[in-house]
């Protein structure tokens, strides 16, 4: 049975019954009840169950859950393999194959809340299919499939500054005649660390600014982060200058957009 998206979307919180999804058992999958188990022990062929659910017309953005423990579940050699909460369906316009999926886990974990957010786009999706289970990996999941949801989910657009702004580099930037080494600062380096790294050899070093990494939704708040950011950047200044002091060289890592970061992105 398919579910139409229209159909509920008056509903409160537009949270979609799950017994009205039919669930397709494939390849080392089992179902008893609500709980659906993926084992791949011995075998990294893989296993899922599937369903097919119609949004409808839906766009913009959606955001699913389901519950999920894991036991044993080994590291994926790629990405996109492991862990999958995974949507698929074909952007209406350009007919791209898209694959939006949940954040990795792997080893084990007792039953915690998995979310998908994907943005649909403008133009109206209707069918997804819905992917549970492991690829590639070895390992033990379940799935409580009372528990699965989706509905619309708000995007969030954050202001945008200095879009003409280009990027110019000095002369002494590039072409560096010596071959460079370094290694990544502690996250809130000190003077001691630096002298340390020249001690060694070293002749570059990379200072990482990072709030919340991989956390869904953990940098919504702009005024929240752009305090934090004016601290990362207050350190960087003491940082360059103790770069100079001893000569090595600063690569400067924002490795957080405001917004979230996604494995899915």
């Amino acid at each position: 049975m398919k579910h139409s998206f229209l159909a509920l979307v008056a509903a409160a919180g537009i949270v979609f019954p799950a017994a009205a999804i039919d669930w397709t058992l494939g390849h080392n999958a089992t179902r008893s009840g609500d709980i659906a188990v993926i084992d791949t022990h011995g075998s990294r062929a893989g296993g899922a169950v599937h369903a097919t659910i119609d949004l409808g017309g839906m766009t913009g953005g959606i955001r699913a859950t389901i519950r999920a423990r894991g036991a044993s579940i080994g590291r994926p050699d790629k990405s996109w393999f492991g862990l999958k909460f995974m949507f698929h369906y074909f952007d209406p316009v350009t007919q791209a194959a898209k694959w939006p999926q949940a954040d990795h886990r792997g080893g084990d974990f007792d039953w915690t809340t998995l979310e998908l957010t994907a943005d649909l786009g403008k133009a109206p999706v209707g069918e997804v299919e819905v992917t549970l289970g492991l690829q590639n990996v070895e390992g033990r999941v379940e799935f409580d499939l009372s528990s699965f949801t989706y509905g619309p989910h708000e995007l969030y657009d954050f202001p945008r500054h200095n879009q003409d702004y280009k990027v110019t580099y000095p002369p002494r930037s590039g072409g560096a005649s010596a071959q460079l080494r370094g290694a990544m600062l502690p996250y809130d380096p000190t003077e001691e660390d630096i002298r340390t790294l020249a001690q060694w050899g070293g002749t570059i070093a990379r200072y990482q600014m990072s709030r919340n990494f991989q956390k869904i939704d953990g940098n919504l708040d702009f005024d929240a982060y752009v305090a934090w950011l004016d601290g990362r950047l207050d350190l960087l200044e003491k940082v360059l200058a103790w770069g100079r002091r001893y000569g090595v060289k600063i690569c400067v890592d924002l490795h957080v957009p405001p917004g979230s970061v996604r494995d899915n992105a």
